[in-house]
């Protein structure tokens, strides 16, 4: 039996712009998609703020992985929960944001992997624990 995976190059980025310039990344961050993603985060104003979803990116090759480094440093914010995302960004050193809870019903803006102490909001029970 044969598995074929499709690795099509292929990166979407859609944007939406107001207050900020929000960013949403799908597919693999590698070569010519590079230039393309600096390209469209030149066009925001100086000193807009920037946030970008990365929950369907499903790869960043070293290059990719520079940009991702880049727009953390003009003060880009991260959004993505998947085990992909999370490995990556923690790779990266770079934290990673759920979306406000006016956008997802109920969701923190805390990043998801920080020390604080977490419990079910409906329980009171915190993982890891008997309490």
């Amino acid at each position: 039996m044969q598995f074929l995976l499709n690795q099509d190059p292929v990166l979407r980025i859609t944007t939406k712009t107001g207050n900020k310039l929000e960013l949403k990344l799908e597919g693999r961050l590698i070569g010519p998609w590079v230039d393309v993603l600096r390209k469209t985060v030149s066009r925001a104003e100086p000193g807009q703020g920037m946030e970008i979803d990365v929950k369907e990116l499903t790869f960043a090759d070293e290059e990719g992985e520079k940009a991702l480094r880049w727009l953390h440093r003009l003060g880009a914010r991260f959004q993505g929960t998947d085990s992909i995302s999370r490995n990556l960004f923690a790779r990266l050193k770079i934290p990673l944001y759920r979306r406000p809870p006016a956008e997802l019903d109920g969701e923190s803006d805390q990043a998801p992997d920080d020390d604080k102490e977490r419990r079910s909001p409906r329980t009171g029970w915190r993982p890891g624990t008997n309490e």
